[in-house]
């Protein structure tokens, strides 16, 4: 079976002008399910985004330099933000299964866990026009 894996995208620190791949270590038999709306392309103003289920990550070494320890109130976060947005890339295998943002939706501190949800980029583009002219 092949392996599930998550990539995320982030500057390792606010200096930095490239992104750095951090690749998130999943719960031993991950469900990650993905929910893909197809829509009308003569409507995109009615276009829904492709999303993930919520679902849980482990602190691990890894996800805590991603989230940059987001459980511990005492530190003073420099580039992690649940106001930003940072890409992600869900894959199986090397076949790519979902692109888009990665968004921290809760930390759970006595499970070790942070929840996290995959959220598609393709509707931003009309959110962002909306009713302006190109």
């Amino acid at each position: 079976m092949a392996k599930v894996r998550l990539v995320a995208y982030r500057n390792a620190t606010t200096s930095d002008t490239q992104e750095q791949t951090y690749e998130l270590d999943l719960q031993e038999a991950p469900s990650i399910s993905l929910n893909f709306q197809f829509s009308d392309v003569k409507e995109p103003e009615k276009r829904k985004g492709n999303f993930s289920q919520t679902f849980k990550l482990p602190f691990t070494d890894k996800n805590n330099e991603f989230f940059e320890n987001w459980f511990n109130v005492n530190l003073s976060t420099l580039v992690f933000s649940t106001r930003k947005r940072f890409n992600a890339a869900l894959y199986v295998g090397t076949v790519t299964q979902f692109e888009g943002i990665i968004k921290l939706k809760a930390v759970y501190q006595k499970a070790q866990q942070y929840e996290v949800v995959l959220l598609s980029n393709s509707v931003d583009l009309f959110s962002e026009i909306g009713s302006k002219k190109l």
